[in-house]
């Protein structure tokens, strides 16, 4: 099975579907009513789906190709994922990793694994669930984060849940080969790593993702999924 054709067969029936600007508002105000992990706010937004997981665009995108794995089971990060579900984990990163390569030529990963909270909604209720960020980042910020947290590289993301296991908190930071893993002892933002990137890209309005909304950004990446993914297998 070739890479292209794996990713087609996860593919959702509405990967491709462009969003309205009136779909977009009322996924917006769906965000909020619940966590956003748990249910997608629309079949639109979501781009794979697993027995465990879905795979949804990112609202507010740092770059174009910003996309999230989560977990449908409340989970507070990938470092506490039961080992079947940690299985399953991988292989869709693999999928996702493949997909983004093929869109964009790069890919890189990062979590905040129950260090700060992912979400607030309507009640101000605090919400951790596990999800982790996929994006075509080129720039490494990996010496960022360590100038404020110690880096620890691990030999694969597979060692996660074993560093989580002894260190608790973390944030992690995947690039190439490479899986920066950084223990978190004091309180931090909810959006420090995209603080982080959205600084070192050089677009510092994106650091907070409940005003950084980007509807042409997710359409931009839909119709790169629809020409790739699914055009040709229409025409073929």
């Amino acid at each position: 099975m070739t890479q292209r054709s794996t990713v087609r067969d996860v593919l959702s029936a509405e990967a491709h579907g462009i969003i309205t600007a009136s779909e977009f508002s009322n996924i917006l105000q769906e965000n909020r009513r619940n966590c956003l992990f748990c249910t997608p706010s629309s079949p639109k937004k979501i781009l794979i789906e697993t027995h465990n997981f879905f795979v949804t665009y990112d609202d507010s995108p740092l770059i174009e190709g910003h996309i999230l794995i989560h977990s449908k089971e409340h989970y507070g990060c990938s470092g506490e994922l039961p080992e079947n579900l940690f299985k399953e984990l991988l292989e869709i990163k693999d999928i996702v990793y493949s997909l983004v390569i093929e869109l964009y030529g790069a890919c890189s990963f990062y979590e905040h694994g129950r260090a700060g909270h992912c979400s607030i909604s309507l009640d101000e209720t605090l919400c951790e669930h596990f999800h982790l960020h996929a994006l075509p980042l080129v720039e490494d910020i990996s010496r960022d984060i360590a100038t404020t947290h110690k880096d620890i590289e691990l030999s694969s993301f597979s060692d996660v849940p074993k560093f989580f296991e002894q260190y608790d908190q973390y944030l992690l930071f995947e690039q190439g080969d490479i899986v920066h893993f950084y223990p978190v002892l004091t309180e931090i933002p909810s959006h420090f790593l995209r603080t982080v990137i959205s600084e070192k890209i050089g677009q510092p309005e994106r650091a907070d993702w409940a005003t950084a909304h980007d509807r042409d950004m997710v359409n931009s990446m839909k119709e790169k999924v629809k020409k790739v993914y699914v055009s040709d297998t229409v025409l073929g």
